[in-house]
């Protein structure tokens, strides 16, 4: 009877044992990924992974009291840190306990808008001639920012206002002298009647350079919001001429290239 009583003793201890030792069982560890944030609702969001974790979308929800540092866009790329349990569906149901930012968004390339350009030179020939293209200018108020060298642009849109803009500018440029193998400027107006400004518009970004032998090159039309930026490269001899040049260089660009452009601004790359 008293070996009974104590193989049952025994049988009760090593059940309590192995209960306890059930319950030191180490509980799964958090899963740590990073993701790409597709969309935004409410208290979660929808992520993107590369299925290194298993699953290549998940809706992520939060635990109440997690710290987040920074507002939610599409498109940017986070490291979340989740509870293990993970609910089967598609996208997959996580909640994380803890959430960094890795990198915002992408930011797209501007849109560009196709143009024709030429280049004539025509030279000041009195004084005050800058003063008159600033009063033309539409970006006149830049002029002035010196963390960026910018060049003056004249928006014109009827072949009355280039007639005025060459009717007044003649008494400070020689706008009506060929240089080279050029015609000059005055004459290639000519091309320029309300049949063309009927689909297409004219910019006419004017240069100063220190030398004649500089010339000029379009790098870009980029069109952010209501503003068309032209970068302008400047193409440099190793030998050059010492005498003063002035450029005017004509874009042609048609009006379909610019929905919602009002502005205009040029600078040197």
């Amino acid at each position: 009877m008293r070996i009974i009583k104590k193989a049952i003793a025994l049988l009760i201890c090593a059940a309590a044992i192995m209960t306890s030792l059930a319950g030191c069982a180490k509980k799964e560890p958090n899963v740590v990924f990073t993701g790409t944030i597709e969309e935004i609702s409410g208290n979660s969001i929808l992520v993107s992974t590369a299925g290194e974790v298993g699953f290549d979308k998940a809706s992520v929800s939060f635990v109440k009291d997690i710290k987040i540092t920074f507002n939610f866009l599409e498109g940017q790329i986070v490291k979340l840190t989740i509870l293990p349990e993970i609910r089967e569906s598609y996208p997959v149901q996580v909640t994380a306990v803890a959430i960094e930012l890795v990198s915002e968004p992408a930011t797209p390339d501007p849109a560009q808008a196709d143009y024709t350009a030429s280049f004539f030179r025509a030279d000041s020939q009195a004084e005050g001639g800058w003063e008159f293209i600033t009063t033309w200018a539409d970006n006149a108020d830049m002029l002035a920012i010196s963390s960026v060298r910018h060049m003056p642009v004249i928006a014109v849109d009827r072949s009355e206002a280039l007639s005025d803009f060459i009717s007044e500018g003649i008494d400070y440029y020689q706008l009506d002298t060929a240089y080279a193998e050029n015609i000059s400027f005055a004459e290639n107006a000519g091309k320029y009647d309300e049949a063309f400004f009927e689909s297409k518009m004219l910019l006419i970004l004017c240069a100063q350079e220190t030398s004649g032998s500089i010339r000029h090159k379009i790098t870009s039309t980029a069109i952010s919001g209501d503003t068309l930026s032209v970068e302008v490269e400047t193409i440099v001899p190793e030998v050059g001429t010492d005498d003063m040049a002035d450029w005017f260089i004509l874009l042609e660009i048609d009006n379909d290239e610019l929905p919602g452009v009002t502005k205009y601004d040029a600078y040197y790359k």
